[in-house]
């Protein structure tokens, strides 16, 4: 399926959203993911948890020191936990425009280096702001449609096998 077109140095570049994009896209999900399975990151997300508990409760229950004390564990799970808020957040719309891209076998030899001449181009053409309105808006779309091809389909079933 077609999402975006854009004509650099004389050729029509086209963003398609395929299986193989699928699958790359997946991937990189995953990965996003995986951070989840650090022990270090499970420890800290329990400890701000704890804390975010302890903040909830009565004023007459909190205490400075309790509090004090998650605090100071908070600062010190501060680098753990931007790692965390990183991979929460979705896959970086300039990076899935490039699996748009590769992924078509027309353009699969396009590199990184080459991605990043033609994202400024891009830029430099289109203007900063809107370019990332269109790179969010593909985004939305593109995970729409994966949500889409995740759902299951029923098939029709003929009314003669329903009656049986």
């Amino acid at each position: 399926m077609l999402l975006f077109e854009f004509d650099y140095e004389g050729k029509k570049l086209e963003f398609r959203m395929s299986h193989k994009a699928k699958v790359e896209l997946e991937k990189i999900s995953k990965e996003k993911q995986k951070i989840f399975e650090d022990q270090e990151v499970l420890g800290a997300t329990l400890d701000v948890m704890d804390f975010a508990n302890v903040n909830q409760g009565d004023a007459e229950e909190k205490s400075k020191e309790d509090c004090e004390e998650k605090k100071k564990l908070i600062v010190k799970h501060a680098s753990v936990l931007s790692k965390v808020m990183n991979s929460m957040d979705d896959i970086d719309p300039v990076d899935m425009m490039y699996v748009l891209l590769h992924c078509n076998p027309k353009f699969k030899d396009i590199t990184k280096e080459e991605w990043d001449n033609i994202e400024f181009t891009m830029e430099e053409e289109i203007g900063y702001e809107e370019l990332m309105d269109i790179f969010y808006e593909i985004r939305d779309k593109v995970f729409t449609l994966l949500e889409k091809m995740a759902a299951p389909r029923q098939k029709a079933i003929p009314e003669t096998k329903l009656l049986n």
